[in-house]
């Protein structure tokens, strides 16, 4: 099962933090005794891609604006909350 994990794994795309199995273990159980309930899901404001549009790039100034808050701890931006999948 470990194997098949791990190969599912190497097939994402993700941070090189996280680029394995035992990296991605490793981080659910630092998630222990955090209530799902004190979370939030932000969005990435994204726009297509002028130059091909069959990807999506940082929709600006929006993106900037939600970086800017999550740097500084402040609080995020409405229009991050909503989820283009639901219309918000």
């Amino acid at each position: 099962m470990y194997r098949i994990a791990d190969s599912a794994t190497k097939s994402l795309t993700t941070d090189e933090g996280l680029a394995s199995l035992t990296s991605l273990s490793e981080f659910a159980r630092s998630m222990q005794g955090v209530d799902p309930g004190s979370m939030e899901t932000i969005m990435l404001p994204v726009a297509y891609d002028k130059a091909d549009p069959n990807r999506v790039v940082a929709a600006q100034p929006q993106a900037k604006t939600l970086w800017k808050a999550i740097r500084e701890d402040a609080p995020i931006p409405e229009s991050a909350k909503k989820s283009p999948a639901t219309g918000g």
